[in-house]
């Protein structure tokens, strides 16, 4: 049997059942869409659900759409009540400074997305929070990327209240028309950077020796120690597809990738790279188009390049190469997706589900 494609991944999220109860609180078909998209008929009573990457961001989109909220998932990220992140959350709220929450911010975060990377930067004068979605190069969608950000931004603010203020905030998406500069997480008001290549935000390090609110350090080393025991049952990851896939991107701009150039960067056989990544549920083509695919939406989103230029850094040849390649991934041309891509929320036709 052949191995699975990297497109069949699941992904477990909690945004799916939070999106579901937004849409019915908000008057639209939560059960016309728990139908379009298979999800169990309880799903809204659930931590977690989950979806392919593909029909995650059609689902994150068509929520939405169903409700006229273009920025939806801000607002799923605000309604999430307190435990919504379980032990994961408890642990953070009890630590003896936001350093420490951070820091277990960081350890702990497989156990609520296993399929994504969360760095904390803690240099002054400005320290950082990020989230790289790791298992699927283009991302889960505006609607994830907002609920992400949502989430995360409300650490600090449930941790140290309103004196907590970040500097700037970022998404992972390109911007859109229409897109905000500020929105409200809470009562706090967050200027926003979009095209980024996470999602996150930066803050004063002063912020990093206060004290939170509910700090309890008996409380907190034993959830701590749960949490701990919780994180070492979680089956081990390779960090090989992150490796390549930054040497992928890094190579792009002097033309296409090669197997054996690329395996030899990584200190292996071109052989031996295959290998593994068949061992993944993947191999390297399949890879390097999910990574064009990533980089070319980015650069589709900035009006000033022109297809040749677009066409280069990603290392076709030629603009009839890339066209080809894109009409392959997409079935419409990269000139139809950047007009797409540029349209208000309104009028930008929403992916649909995959059967």
């Amino acid at each position: 049997m052949s191995a699975p494609r990297h497109s069949q991944l699941l992904i477990s999220s909690r945004c799916i059942p939070a999106f579901l109860r937004v849409v019915r609180e908000r008057g639209g078909d939560a059960d016309g869409l728990r139908r379009r998209f298979g999800l169990p008929d309880d799903v809204e009573r659930l931590t977690t659900a989950s979806l392919a990457p593909e029909p995650l961001r059609a689902f994150g989109a068509a929520c939405a759409e169903a409700v006229g909220e273009p920025s939806f998932g801000f607002t799923a990220a605000r309604k999430a009540p307190r435990g919504a992140f379980g032990l994961y959350e408890f642990a953070l709220r009890t630590a003896p400074t936001l350093r420490e929450a951070f820091e277990r911010l960081s350890r702990f975060s497989r156990l609520v997305a296993p399929w994504a990377r969360l760095d904390v930067d803690a240099r002054a004068p400005l320290a950082s929070v990020s989230e790289h979605v790791t298992g699927v190069p283009e991302g889960l969608g505006r609607e994830y990327d907002e609920f992400s950000l949502g989430a995360l931004l409300l650490v600090p603010r449930a941790l140290l209240g309103p004196s907590f203020v970040p500097t700037r905030a970022w998404l992972a998406h390109p911007r859109w028309s229409g897109a905000p500069d500020v929105v409200l997480v809470g009562t706090l008001a967050v200027t926003l950077d979009y095209g980024a290549d996470s999602n996150g935000f930066s803050f004063a390090s002063s912020f990093l020796e206060q004290v939170p609110r509910e700090a309890d350090p008996a409380l907190g080393a034993l959830l701590t120690a749960q949490a701990e025991r919780e994180l070492s049952a979680l089956p081990k990851t390779d960090g090989l597809l992150d490796a390549l896939r930054a040497l992928m991107i890094a190579h792009l701009e002097r033309g296409e990738p090669d197997l054996e150039e690329t395996a030899r960067a990584l200190h292996m056989s071109g052989r031996t790279l295959q290998r593994r990544l068949e061992a993944l549920g993947t191999r390297f083509a399949n890879e390097l188009e999910q990574v064009r695919r990533s980089v070319c939406r980015r650069l589709l989103a900035d009006e000033s390049l022109p297809l040749a230029e677009v066409a280069f850094r990603l290392g076709y040849s030629d603009v009839g190469t890339f066209v080809r390649a894109y009409r392959g991934w997409t079935g419409r041309t990269p000139g139809a997706e950047r007009k797409a891509l540029l349209l208000p929320a309104e009028g930008r036709e929403r992916p649909r589900a995959s059967a």
